[in-house]
């Protein structure tokens, strides 16, 4: 694929569904005992393409979203990545930063505050260690500075900061424990990864695979 035949990074599809025929179809282990007040699902449906090039069917499963494609790719330091696309946690880190930018930017005007003008700048640091077994992934943080033109009083600006950051449901999910369910479906016998258990223990699953 060259650069001249390649789709836009990001486009908007026609309507707001992401079907996950596959996902819908199994138990869902996750444990959570928050009960939330409103629940923002994020549906996600994606494919490989050359290389490490994929891209995703995207959509908050909310009224008022719509659907989008994004590609992505790796850079040329992760063979065979061809840097063609933003990386995975580009859109990780961009996520999160505009996440905390759009609550910031609802209470300014929820709370009729004077700011002419906002800006956020932001880092969010990954790596690997070492660990018993080998390599482990870790996040090694997130450094926001909020850079806000306003006359309104220091402590009301503070306030806002925090309000704000309480809010965003990106920072939660850095911040906080979260369980994860990682499902493994092979010619429709579906497993856990991470619980030793028999080959098809989850049930058979009507669905096509990647195979077909």
């Amino acid at each position: 694929m060259t650069a001249d035949t390649q789709p836009p990074l990001v486009s908007r599809l026609e309507g707001s569904e992401v079907p996950l025929p596959r996902l819908a179809g199994t138990p869902n282990t996750v444990e959570n005992e928050k009960k939330p007040v409103f629940h923002f699902p994020v549906k996600v449906a994606l494919k490989t393409d050359e290389g490490l090039r994929k891209h995703a069917h995207v959509t908050p499963a909310v009224k008022g979203y719509g659907a989008y494609e994004l590609w992505s790719d790796e850079g040329t330091g992760l063979p065979p990545g061809a840097d063609s696309a933003p990386a995975p946690l580009v859109y990780f880190a961009a996520g999160a930063a505009f996440c905390l930018t759009s609550h910031l930017t609802t209470l300014i005007n929820d709370r009729e505050l004077d700011v002419r003008n906002l800006e956020v700048e932001s880092e969010l640091s990954f790596g690997y260690v070492n660990g018993e077994t080998g390599q482990r992934a870790v996040c090694l943080g997130l450094r926001y500075l909020v850079d806000i033109d306003s006359d309104e009083p220091q402590e009301r600006l503070r306030s806002l900061i925090q309000e704000a950051k309480g809010l965003c449901l990106a920072e939660a999910a850095l911040s906080q424990p979260v369980s994860i369910q990682t499902l493994l479906a092979v010619n429709g016998d579906v497993v856990d990864p991470d619980i030793a258990t028999e080959p098809g223990s989850l049930g058979q699953i009507a669905f096509p695979t990647a195979s077909r």
